[in-house]
C-alpha cells in the first residue's frame, strides 16, 4: 500500500521487515491530518516565543508528535522519550530541508512538556509557547463545519435545535 511521501522518500506499507512500527493505523490519521492541514492550522493556535535559530522541533511537528502519541494510547509524556525514534511518529514531522534521506528522531518528554504547560496561568516569562484557547476552539468549530456540505444552522450536542434557536446566520 502506498502512502503519500515523506521528502522524496517514498511511504510504503508492506510486511517484510526493516524499520518496524506496532502502530501503523497511524498512517491513516497522518492522511487525515494532511487533507485538513490540521497541524499547522492547530500551530497558529499558539505564540511561539523560541529563538526560530534554535528551533529543532517546529510547533506543527511538536502538536501532531503529542496529539497522535494520544491517539495511538500514548498518553504519558515519558513515552514520548522511546517513541521519538518510532518510525510511524517520525513520519508526522515535517520533512527536514537540506535533502535529509530520513527523518529525524523526533521531541522527547522535556520539549513535548513546553506544549503541555502553555496552558498554564503561571508566570509567562518562562513560557516559550503560550496557547490561546479561544483561537483553538474556534479551530474545532471550523474543522466541524468545514466536514458538511454547507455549514448548520446549530450545533448543540444535546440536539435540542430548533429554529427559534436561530438569529440571523449565526452558529448557537
Amino acid at each position: 500500500m502506498l502512502f503519500s511521501g515523506f521528502g522524496p522518500r517514498a511511504v510504503i506499507a508492506a510486511f517484510d521487515g526493516g524499520e518496524i512500527t506496532s502502530d501503523a493505523g497511524g498512517l491513516l490519521l497522518r492522511e487525515t491530518a494532511k487533507r485538513l492541514d490540521l497541524f499547522p492550522r492547530m500551530a497558529a493556535c499558539f505564540k511561539d516565543h523560541r529563538d526560530p535559530g534554535r528551533v529543532r522541533h517546529p510547533l506543527a511537528d511538536l502538536l501532531a508528535q503529542r496529539v497522535t502519541g494520544i491517539a495511538l494510547g500514548y498518553e504519558d509524556l515519558t513515552d514520548h522519550d522511546t517513541l521519538h525514534h518510532d518510525p510511524l511518529l517520525k513520519l508526522m514531522a515535517t520533512p527536514k530541508a537540506r535533502g535529509a534521506d530520513r527523518p529525524a528522531p523526533l521531541a522527547g518528554s522535556s520539549t513535548l512538556g513546553r506544549v503541555e504547560r502553555s496552558f498554564e496561568d503561571s508566570d509567562h516569562r518562562y513560557h516559550k509557547i503560550t496557547a490561546q484557547p479561544n483561537r483553538l476552539q474556534d479551530l474545532y468549530v471550523d474543522l466541524f463545519t468545514e466536514s458538511h456540505d454547507s455549514p448548520p444552522k446549530c450545533i448543540d450536542p444535546d440536539k435540542r435545535c430548533s429554529e427559534h434557536h436561530l438569529s440571523g446566520s449565526k452558529m448557537h
